[in-house]
């Protein structure tokens, strides 16, 4: 989804986790990216829709819906986008506004109708406790964050109970 709203603002480009040939979760923050590169020309492409009555806000939405999900957006849904683009200030914005909603609506990721209903899903019978043991390999991508630097170390039940750890900390 990051991807999706990425390109509707930025174009196919690397920032803000668009769908570029490397992944950049930031480009030095919105503001400087729109004051130091014409933004036009800093993408691989970008979507040129145009609405055939780009001011008539269900006009544009049903198109939308006829192009992003099959035309099988909901009316509610409709409705509600319908109003955050009249909502937006002006089409352009309204456009964009319309589709990141549409890319948000669970029509969008299915292939198939989809058949909301106001009904709570049964609640999850919490599974009686086992008394065998378990090991799991828990793997965390930091992005290079803090990858490093004894971010994760050895608690308990480690064969060496931390005293290599400690040792080449003491270093």
């Amino acid at each position: 989804l990051n991807g999706i709203i990425s390109m509707v603002d930025h174009g196919l480009n690397d920032c803000f986790s668009g769908f570029g040939e490397t992944t950049i979760f930031w480009c030095d923050g919105l503001d400087y990216y729109h004051q130091y590169y014409d933004v036009d020309k800093v993408h691989y492409g970008k979507l040129n829709f145009t609405p055939s009555d780009p001011n008539n806000a269900a006009s544009v939405v049903n198109e939308l819906s006829l192009l992003l999900t099959g035309g099988r957006l909901n009316s509610n849904s409709r409705n509600i986008i319908s109003s955050a683009f009249q909502d937006a200030g002006d089409s352009s914005d309204g456009l964009r506004l319309a589709q990141k909603l549409i890319a948000a609506s669970p029509e969008f990721h299915s292939t198939s109708t989809f058949d909301a209903t106001s009904v709570d899903r049964p609640e999850m019978k919490t599974p009686p406790p086992s008394d065998k043991r378990y090991k799991a390999v828990v793997f965390m991508f930091l992005d290079g964050g803090s990858d490093s630097h004894n971010m994760l170390v050895p608690h308990s039940g480690c064969s060496d109970s931390g005293d290599k750890k400690n040792i080449v900390r003491s270093l």
